[in-house]
Order: structure tokens, then sequence, then C-alpha cells
């Protein structure tokens, strides 16, 4: 049977061997643990850069349907100057809608063209929920435009028409429907505020966390609107809820037909036509479509269009 023996003495060299393994070893942890920190907050931070681009893209998003507003001024000027040149109301009205819709028809292809409903392409990878969120946003801002867009229509075609020809003088027309466009603004930015208010508090709250929340952090977003339905019904009746003061002082000065009368009308007018008075709007109030051209009498359908 082999003999073992112990020596109890411990030599320097064994010493400093045992010690160069030990530093080698805590250096490796330590080079290990630092790359895992760097790599994890690499990942964090490009998880917060992809939450950042998608929100510039859900704010060019509204801005965009806003947009309108402001980039129809050139088109008011417009119409303005026909309605005092021709004193023809229709004409100037059928001018107006051509400009609008073509304007509209720009924001649409720019909306097209920037790829905003694919924005949360980036951000799917780290949380899948995100499609049916950032889908349901989008569902709910372009119902929120169309609702919007009719409404507005519907606005400046009643100070189109209203307008008596002897009353057609420089910036009548013009002045109404900038106040018009102004208060419209302002209270579609609300509607728009609360269809995309999911999505935004959701890429807030992606902006906001720490590193390890997000590394961990991948549970399903339940937003405030998930359950409902924002369609364009329920944008045209909340436009319902909204007098329009612009539009009433209009009336006011130029008292052919009252807005009360407007807001209520929702059977066939049997006395006056749309050519004379063109003020009376067909969706509760609001929207009169384009295909009640010249000489029609209005005609309240019973699917609103």
């Amino acid at each position: 049977m082999p003999h073992i023996e112990f020596i109890p003495q411990v030599k320097v060299t064994d010493l400093l061997t045992s010690l160069s393994v030990f530093c080698a070893a805590v250096a490796l942890i330590y080079t290990w643990t630092k790359d895992k920190g760097l790599r994890s907050k690499e990942y964090a931070d490009k998880i917060r850069s992809a939450a950042s681009i998608t929100l510039s893209k859900v704010d060019r998003c509204q801005n965009l349907f806003q947009s309108i507003t402001d980039i129809v001024q050139p088109a008011i000027t417009e119409v303005d100057g026909l309605m005092v040149e021709s004193k023809d109301a229709v004409r100037c009205r059928d001018l107006f809608w051509k400009r609008l819709h073509e304007l509209r028809t720009s924001i649409m292809d720019t909306f097209r063209d920037e790829q905003i409903e694919v924005a949360y392409a980036p951000l799917f990878v780290y949380n899948s929920s995100i499609y049916g969120l950032f889908a349901d946003a989008m569902k709910f801002a372009k119902a929120a435009e169309a609702a919007s867009f009719a409404v507005l229509q519907g606005k400046c075609q009643a100070v189109i028409l209203n307008l008596h020809p002897s009353q057609a003088s420089t910036a009548v027309v013009g002045n109404a429907l900038r106040a018009i466009c102004g208060e419209h603004e302002l209270q579609s930015c609300k509607d728009f505020d609360i269809a995309l208010s999911d999505i935004r508090e959701f890429l807030k709250s992606v902006l906001t966390k720490t590193d390890r929340e997000l590394l961990r952090g991948r549970g399903d977003f339940h937003g405030d609107h998930r359950s409902q339905n924002l369609d364009q019904i329920h944008w045209m009746n909340s436009w319902e809820q909204r007098p329009s003061e612009a539009l009433s002082l209009f009336f006011d000065q130029h008292n052919r037909v009252t807005e009360e009368e407007v807001r209520r009308s929702e059977r066939p007018c049997e006395s006056l036509l749309l050519g004379d008075v063109g003020a009376i709007s067909q969706w509760r109030g609001w929207c009169v479509p384009p295909r009640i051209l010249r000489g029609q009498r209005l005609v309240q359908t019973s699917d609103g269009k």
C-alpha cells in the first residue's frame, strides 16, 4: 500500500501560484459580469430607442391628421375670392370640397409613404402585444379622422351656402371658415388624444422602465380603451355633443337659418332647396354627403349616408 506523506511546509512559490489562480478567477468573473451588464444595457437601450421611434410615429400620425385645418388656408382664400367675384355659393362650395378632398388625399398618401401603420415592428420582438395595441390605435385614429373630416366638411358647407350673395364681401366667408377651422382643430385634438392614449401610455412606460424591468417585463399591456369600439359612429356621436360657437356666431350674423335648425334637421326638407339655404346638414346636424348636389332636396337616409 503506498505511503502518503503530508509536508507541513508551504513554499512561497505555491502561495504565489494559488494567488495568481484566484486573481485570474476573480478577473474572469468580473469581466463576464461586466460584459453581461453591458449587453443587457445595450439591449435595453435598443428597446428604448425603438419605443422612442414608435412614439414619434404616433405623434406624427396625430399631427398629420390634424394638419387639414392648417393646409386648407390657401383654399379658404381662393373660395373667399370666388364668392366675392361670382356670388355663386354652390360653385364655391364645390370648389372648396374639391380642394378639401385633394388635401385629405395628400395627407393619407403621406401617412402611407411614411409607413406609420407598421411603426410597431421594431418593438414586436420585445413585446408581441404591441401588434394588437398599435393596430387598435391606428384604427381608432383613422375613424376619428374620418369623422372629423366629415364634420369639418359639413360645417364649412353650412357657412358657404348660408351666406346670401348680397352679403358676399371680401373676407366674410374666409373669416368664418377660418374660425370654424380654428375651433375644429382644438376639438379634434381631444379625439386624437383619446384614440392614441393607450399606445402612448404603453410606449412611455417602456421608456421609463429600468434595464432589469425591460429585460424581464414582457407581459401583456391592457389599456383603458382596448374594450371599446371607437369607430366612426362613436366619434360622430361625440361631435354631436359639441355645439360650434363659431357656427352659431356666423348664424347670428347672417340670419338665414339657425344652428338649431341645422342640428335638428332629420327629415326631408319639403319647402327649402339645398341650393337656397344649404345650411341644413344631414348627419344629426353636421355632415352633408358629396352626392347631394345642386337643386336636390335633402333626404335623410336610414344609414346616415
